[in-house]
Parts: structure tokens; C-alpha cells; sequence
């Protein structure tokens, strides 16, 4: 009997770079093979370079890390102070509004006049509830 294998272009290229393409525990398994069979003078500086390999990425990986968060923060303060800004500004709207409240007291005779007004409502107010 003769068995057909179909493969893709995809098996044939990592075939072709020494994997099998569809396993990855069959590639590893396949690694930890070939380094069983290395002789030890060839094993201590495959072992080196892969620890050095290992640092790299782990440096590699805190700079993006730290990136990230750099970005963050960056964000984070530009929102923030776009926010104080906006505050800031609505205080100035609050204070120009308490200046001309201000200045209304002052045209209508001061506080003496104000009071006397609010007072008369508020009788007008009673006065109306205590009829309904």
C-alpha cells in the first residue's frame, strides 16, 4: 500500500528550515534531541548564548515595560491638567458672575435693599401657601 501525504507551502518552508511546521511540541521535542546528542564542549556555549539570549529579551521586555508606562503617565498628566485648566476657567466664569451679582446689590441700594426684597417674597410666598 502507498500512503500520500498532502502538505502545504507553509510544511514545506519549515521543513525546509529543519521543523516539522505543524507541532510545536513535536519541534521541541526534536530541539531537545539534537542538544542531548551535542559533546559538552559545544553544549556549554549553545547554553551561554541562549542565557544571553533570555537576558536580552528580559531587557528588552522592562524597556518596553517601562515605556508603556512612561506613555501612561504622559497621558495621564495631560489629561489631568487639561481637566485643571477647565476648571480653572469655569472659577473665572464663576467669579465674573459673583462680580456682577456684586455690583447689582450695589445699583439696587446694597444689602439693606436685598434683604428687604427677599424678605417680602418670602411673606409672599407664606401668604400664597397659606391660602391653598
Amino acid at each position: 500500500t502507498t500512503t500520500t501525504t498532502t502538505t502545504t507551502r507553509a510544511d514545506d518552508d519549515a521543513n525546509a528550515r529543519g521543523g516539522s511546521g505543524r507541532c510545536p511540541a513535536r519541534r521541541t521535542k526534536e530541539i531537545a534531541e539534537s542538544i542531548n546528542s551535542l559533546p559538552l564542549e559545544e553544549l556549554t556555549p549553545l547554553l551561554r548564548s541562549i542565557a544571553d539570549k533570555h537576558d536580552r529579551l528580559v531587557k528588552h521586555d522592562k524597556r518596553v515595560s517601562v515605556g508603556a508606562l512612561r506613555d501612561f503617565l504622559a497621558l495621564s498628566w495631560k489629561r489631568k491638567n487639561d481637566a485643571i485648566r477647565d476648571l480653572e476657567r469655569e472659577v473665572g466664569r464663576i467669579d465674573v458672575d459673583v462680580n456682577w451679582i456684586e455690583r447689582q446689590i450695589d445699583e439696587l441700594g446694597g444689602s439693606h435693599a436685598l434683604r428687604a426684597l427677599v424678605e417680602e417674597r418670602a411673606a409672599a410666598t407664606a401668604a400664597a401657601a397659606a391660602r391653598a
